[in-house]
């Protein structure tokens, strides 16, 4: 990279630092600031706008049409403009701020014991394990669970040259990845952390997180429960195998869980005793969690990484960056430009109400295994149904319902990061590993789920 290239990169960090600051100034102390937020995030989506990939510029288009569309037929448009565009620099900061932490945790070599103590443990338990490590561990380090957890399975592999065990060790790391991957996707159901919380609670009036985490929790321990019972290529042979053991120890999954806490009960602080948001809770400490690990772990180097995260890294985010800020940015335009009512009540004229929040989790599956990502689908949804109230329709079961799509469909789109990821890791296409391998217990985990969110809708 070109000294004036790198310059470029490193100033377009600084600029979502300040979108950072500026966000949080705000909306903790009402030090306003808006327009300076916003102008950070362009200043950041400029400089960047040369290497980002041409879908992440097709995404930028649309939502600079639907912005001309806005312009032509909202009266006073400034407004709508502005609360939109403030809606994507919060998610893009938060996305930026969720990396410090990943980087912090990926390191700490605490987290990568207890990784490895999930990853060795015996067949009869190493499902449960592995999914319930990844849901666990991917609260803290969200999409990074599955590039760390992946090599670590790979680690554990075992020297071995014959062909047919050689055969089963393949056969017994897919079935690992998948468990891993599956994990991850009911992270969405109940961590308060995530994008997806983060887009309902702050898009969906009346939503209450601490139920949200309640029925999430209840549901990802079904689906797990459920994913049991769904194998990959059970024709395949199985060789028995001797893999390490490793006892398998609550303790060394304690720093992860405090961790989650922790930072759980600090968001939940800054929601109770300031004007903020949940979101901006997690905003706020999340980076600050992981500079104070980075510190621990690393001392004065730690705080040296904390800048090439700011200068290095989160350049690199740009594609990401990109498409979650302006899918943000477009639910919050579409919801002006349609007309009030119509999605809410179109939908109310054609079914009961308690089955709207089961036919929006299947909608955002099935959109997700045509392409859509879901963070552009539930913000829309969400922001189409922002009111849910006003249809009957009670807000947190409609906010479950979006955020149980969501892991849903991460772990079996094809289009999805975490399939690709998992693809990667097995030479096999992100459709193989979203369809072949994961497809007939996502269509399982979907009608319990839905069945679930309409009995919800039902009791509430």
């Amino acid at each position: 990279m070109i000294p004036f290239t790198q310059s470029f990169a490193t100033l377009s960090g600084y600029a979502m630092l300040a979108a950072w600051a500026t966000v949080l100034g705000g909306a903790l102390f009402g030090l306003g600031g808006q327009g300076a937020a916003i102008a950070a995030l362009l200043l950041f989506l400029t400089l960047q706008l040369p290497q980002t990939a041409p879908g992440t510029r097709v995404h930028l288009a649309v939502g600079a049409g639907l912005a001309l569309w806005v312009l032509a037929v909202v009266p006073a448009p400034g407004a709508t403009l502005s609360e939109a565009a403030l809606r994507a620099c919060f998610v893009s900061v938060l996305f930026a701020a969720l990396g410090v932490l990943q980087t912090a945790v990926a390191g700490a070599p605490r987290f990568i014991a207890a990784g490895e103590m999930l990853v060795r443990q015996p067949s009869g338990r190493r499902y449960f394990a592995l999914s319930g490590g990844s849901a666990l561990f991917g609260g803290v380090l969200n999409f990074g669970v599955l590039p760390l957890f992946g090599s670590l399975v790979q680690r554990a592999r075992p020297p071995d040259s014959d062909v047919q065990s050689n055969a089963a060790i393949a056969l017994r790391e897919r079935r690992m990845l998948v468990a891993l991957l599956r994990g991850f996707s009911v992270v969405m159901f109940w961590c308060p952390l995530t994008m997806a919380y983060a887009i309902t609670t702050t898009t969906i009036e009346g939503a209450n997180w601490l139920a949200m985490v309640g029925f999430g929790l209840a549901m990802a321990v079904a689906v797990l429960i459920l994913g049991r019972f769904f194998g990959t290529d059970r024709s395949a042979p199985v060789v028995n195998l001797a893999p390490a053991k490793t006892p398998f120890s609550f303790v060394a999954l304690l720093p992860v869980l405090v961790l989650l806490l922790v930072l759980s009960a600090l968001a939940a602080g800054v929601e109770e005793f300031t004007a903020g948001r949940l979101v901006h809770g997690v905003i706020l400490f999340v980076p600050l969690a992981g500079l104070v690990l980075l510190a621990y772990i690393r001392g004065w180097a730690g705080l040296a990484r904390l800048g090439q995260y700011i200068a290095a890294d989160v350049p690199t985010q740009r594609n990401e960056i990109a498409v979650l800020g302006n899918a943000a940015f477009c639910g919050a335009l579409l919801a002006v430009l349609l007309p009030e009512g119509s999605v809410g009540g179109g939908l109310q004229q054609i079914m009961p109400v308690a089955m709207i929040p089961a036919l929006c989790l299947a909608l955002v599956v099935l959109l997700g295994q045509a392409g859509l990502n879901p963070l552009i689908s539930v913000a829309v949804l969400a922001s189409t149904l922002a009111d849910a109230a006003a249809i009957g329709l009670d807000p947190t079961v409609f906010a479950v319902a979006l955020t149980t799509g969501w892991g849903l469909t991460i772990g079996s789109s094809s289009a999805a990061a975490a399939t690709m990821v998992v693809g990667r890791l097995t030479a096999a296409s992100a459709w193989t590993v979203g369809t072949r391998w994961n497809g007939a217990f996502t269509l399982a985990a979907t009608a319990t789920t839905m069945i679930a969110v309409t009995a919800l809708a039902l009791l509430r």
